[in-house]
């Protein structure tokens, strides 16, 4: 349930999460127990672990000079629409320059 209120994965029955230094993998095959990295990327996200947390930078004229902290990647697209002169109406996120 606390997925679903968060605003992810509304038809999953639960979402898995691995402790700091492990991964979740689908393949069954080679070794059990690694000591060297094996992915450099993944998707998910888990507010536990702050160092998942991406960066977003921009400049250019109009934009002033500051730290916009905790960015969402729904705020991405409204964002750039309105440096572009654009609206979207059905976005979730918001203008983070404002």
């Amino acid at each position: 349930m606390e997925a679903k209120t968060r605003g992810g994965f509304p038809e999953a029955a639960y979402v898995l999460v691995s402790k700091k230094g492990y991964e979740l993998r689908d393949d069954v095959d080679g070794e059990y127990c690694r000591t060297r990295l094996t992915q450099k990327a993944q998707h998910g996200y888990s507010e536990e672990f702050p160092e998942m947390r991406a960066s977003f930078m921009i400049t250019g004229a109009g934009i002033e000079k500051g730290n916009v902290e905790n960015v969402r990647l729904i705020d991405v697209a409204p964002t750039l629409a309105a440096i572009m002169g654009a609206r979207l109406p059905d976005a979730q996120g918001v203008n983070l320059l404002k």
